[in-house]
C-alpha cells in the first residue's frame, strides 16, 4: 500500500494493478481509509483502484458519504461517478446538500457521469430495428433535453457570470444559442 505513494507513476500503477488482482473486503476497508490520507498520491491511487473494483466496492463507498471528513466525501463522491454504478444515484443527489461546497461538486459531476451512462443506451436504441423502441426512446430524450432547457435558461440571470458561460455553452450543446431556445421554451 506504501507503493501508491511512490513519487515513481510506474511504480504506483503496477501497485495499483496488483492491489486490484487480490481484490478482497480487506482491501476496500484499506482503501476506504487511504482516501483521507495527506499525500495526494495516496488518495488518487486509491480513489483509482476502488473505481476499477466498481460493484464489489459501491455499497461500501455510499456508507462513505455520510464520514464525518469532508475531503472523504468528494472523493467518494468522485469515485461513485467514475464507478458509474445506479445505486448511487439517490445519495449522489443526497450530497448536492451537502455543507461543504467540493462534496456538492464532486456530487454534481458524479451525477454527470452517471446520466451520461444513462442517456447512451436511448441513444442507441435510436438505431434499433423495432419503431416503437426508437420512438419511445425519442420521445425520451426529447423530454430530458426540455427538462434541461428550462433551468438552464434561468441561470442565464445568474449574478455570476462563470455560470451565465457555463449555461451558455450547455444551452449551445443543446442545439442552438439561448435566445433561440428561449423563444422556442
Amino acid at each position: 500500500l506504501e507503493l501508491l505513494k511512490d513519487e515513481d507513476s510506474q511504480v504506483r500503477n503496477n501497485a495499483a494493478e496488483s492491489l486490484i488482482a487480490l481484490g478482497d473486503d480487506g482491501l476496500i476497508d484499506l482503501l476506504l481509509t487511504s482516501l483521507r490520507d495527506e499525500d495526494s498520491r495516496m488518495r488518487t491511487s486509491a480513489a483509482f483502484i476502488l473505481g476499477k473494483l466498481g460493484g464489489a466496492a459501491v455499497d461500501r463507498l455510499i456508507l462513505s458519504l455520510q464520514d464525518p471528513d469532508s475531503r472523504m466525501r468528494s472523493s467518494v463522491a468522485f469515485v461513485l461517478g467514475e464507478v458509474g454504478d445506479g445505486r448511487a444515484l439517490a445519495p449522489l443527489i443526497q450530497a448536492l446538500e451537502d455543507d461543504d461546497r467540493r462534496v456538492r461538486a464532486s456530487a454534481a459531476e458524479a451525477i454527470e457521469k452517471l446520466a451520461e451512462r444513462t442517456i447512451h443506451p436511448l441513444i442507441e436504441a435510436l438505431q434499433r430495428g423495432d419503431n416503437r423502441v426508437r420512438s419511445r426512446a425519442a420521445r425520451a430524450l426529447g423530454n430530458l433535453a426540455e427538462q434541461t432547457v428550462r433551468p438552464l435558461l434561468a441561470v442565464m440571470e445568474d449574478e455570476d457570470t462563470r455560470v451565465q458561460s457555463i449555461a451558455m455553452e450547455a444551452l449551445n450543446k443543446l442545439g442552438g444559442d439561448a435566445q433561440e431556445l428561449e423563444t422556442e421554451v
